[in-house]
């Protein structure tokens, strides 16, 4: 990962010099370097409780792994379902699927509280050793690992990091309306990784995706 400082006071606002010629960064004075992980063990992924799909559900966990296998590069999928339906853990195989390649996945929100109650889950469910979380105040993960929640704020560190993001509450502030998150996001993945949309009000951002057909649509 790049990253580009952070202000560990004050929520989740980074200090970064501007991008100037694209995707050109500028070279820092001072560098930060991470452990790397060793080598994981083959995921073994599993629901808190050992908690059962319910049928609708494994429709949508199917349609997301369907998804991730795509041959073509990149994609958009958004997930569409009431608050309490189960979209974190739908979206579980898919990221168990991506680590089990070998590959990075990014969980990101644009809210703090949202890391900080989804971080334990994804640890219970990946593996202490797999996750790492960062949020306004956290500092930087002292090593690398392949599972990563952070607020979109602190996404801006990251630079074609990813194979796979899942943007949870994409609709909540700041980020619809922040054309700098909508980038960072977008340039934390790599260039043909995916992203997966969670939410239960989709903003009209993510519709007017949807009706030029640009991203697939599970409810």
């Amino acid at each position: 990962p790049l990253y580009t400082g952070a202000g560990d006071k004050g929520g989740d606002g980074i200090c970064c010099q501007p991008l100037l010629l694209g995707d050109f960064l500028p070279k820092r004075t001072k560098s930060v370097s991470l452990k790397k992980a060793p080598d994981p063990k083959p995921c073994r992924w599993r629901l808190p409780g050992d908690i059962k799909f319910t049928p609708p559900q494994e429709v949508a966990v199917q349609h997301l792994l369907k998804f991730g296998r795509e041959g073509k590069p990149g994609g958009t999928c958004l997930v569409w379902a009431a608050c309490g339906a189960g979209k974190t853990e739908v979206s579980f195989p898919l990221i168990a699927e991506t680590l089990n390649q070998g590959k990075k996945v990014l969980f990101a929100s644009p809210r703090r509280d949202v890391v900080l109650e989804i971080a334990p889950r994804l640890a219970a469910a990946f593996g202490r050793e797999r996750t790492a979380a960062i949020y306004g105040g956290s500092g930087i993960p002292k090593r690398e690992v392949p599972l990563l929640a952070a607020t979109t704020h602190q996404v801006l560190r990251f630079y074609h990091n990813f194979d796979l993001v899942v943007l949870d509450e994409g609709d909540a502030y700041p980020f619809p309306e922040s054309r700098m998150l909508h980038y960072g996001v977008e340039k934390a993945r790599c260039p043909d990784g995916k992203l997966v949309y969670l939410t239960a009000t989709p903003t009209s951002w993510m519709l007017s995706k949807v009706r030029k057909s640009r991203v697939d649509v599970i409810k």
